[in-house]
């Protein structure tokens, strides 16, 4: 577990008694596919299928259908770039192994870091959810 006595659900308190985001663990604890709130929890009922709320603490992970999808096409374009340059870089003798490297590499990487690309996607919807919740509306008079 990753909480201390100065933690409370992501939050540390400062030395005004105010609260502040801990925003790197909160990071982690997405990567860990655990709650980004509490890191008890996990985010995912199977490989790929997020559960509804934490169990331990009762965040509800995705309160909207695609607040997460952004974060999902962008990462999976920076992947795609990243497998671009890879091709540019290293040079199989034959052009069939080249296609079966490259398909073999694509597929696996963006397939096997989902979970954690939407682990991390959650935790950062999470912060932006604490963030903007907390600040004064400055529309109000």
């Amino acid at each position: 577990m990753d909480r201390d006595d100065r933690t409370v659900e992501g939050h540390e308190a400062d030395h005004r008694g105010t609260t502040k985001l801990r925003w790197r663990r909160v990071i982690w604890r997405g990567m860990r596919k655990r709650c980004p709130r509490c890191g008890l929890g996990r985010l995912f009922t199977s490989w790929y299928t997020v559960a509804e709320q934490c169990p331990h603490c009762h965040l509800e992970y995705e309160s909207r259908d695609g607040d997460t999808w952004a974060f999902m096409y962008v990462t999976t374009a920076g992947l795609t770039g990243v497998i671009i340059v890879g091709m540019l870089l290293f040079r199989p003798p034959t052009l069939w192994i080249s296609q079966v490297v490259v398909t073999a590499l694509a597929v696996g990487i963006v397939l096997l870091s989902m979970p954690y690309r939407k682990g991390v996607a959650i935790a950062i919807h999470f912060i932006s959810e604490t963030v903007w919740s907390e600040e004064p509306d400055s529309t109000r008079h």
